[in-house]
């Protein structure tokens, strides 16, 4: 089974091969289309190479994919529905984990949080 970073990669992969020869289809050059998105050659490279990693954190990236195929006229969104259906995955295996590692006794939490008060009220 391939892991779901890999799948993840090849979709963005996919996803910009299918921009990159809508662009050069319709012979436009990234520094036109950088302008017109206000996005920076950079990452229009980045987005046409799936390098999606290159991003900085908190980047809105699938944001600026879309806004590139739009441009285009480009239709990724089988792509996109591969890369939720990754997503969703990612939550439920994430949320197992969670939920495994919470305590079951719910007097532990209470106990917990009447320590909290107690020593609010002491150092207050």
């Amino acid at each position: 089974m391939i892991s779901e970073s890999i799948k993840e990669k090849e979709i963005y992969r996919i996803i910009g091969s299918k921009i990159k020869v809508g662009r050069k289809s319709s012979r436009k050059k990234i520094t036109t289309i950088s302008k017109k998105l206000n996005l920076s050659s950079e990452y229009l490279s980045w987005i046409e190479d799936g390098e999606t990693q290159n991003f900085p954190d908190y980047t809105p990236v699938n944001a600026f994919i879309k806004s590139y195929a739009k441009f285009l006229n480009i239709d990724i969104s089988a792509e996109f529905k591969d890369l939720e259906s990754l997503d969703i995955q990612k939550i439920e295996k994430s949320s197992k984990i969670f939920t495994e590692k919470l305590p079951s006794n719910i007097m532990v939490f209470v106990l917990a949080s009447l320590l909290i008060i107690f020593i609010l009220i002491i150092f207050s």
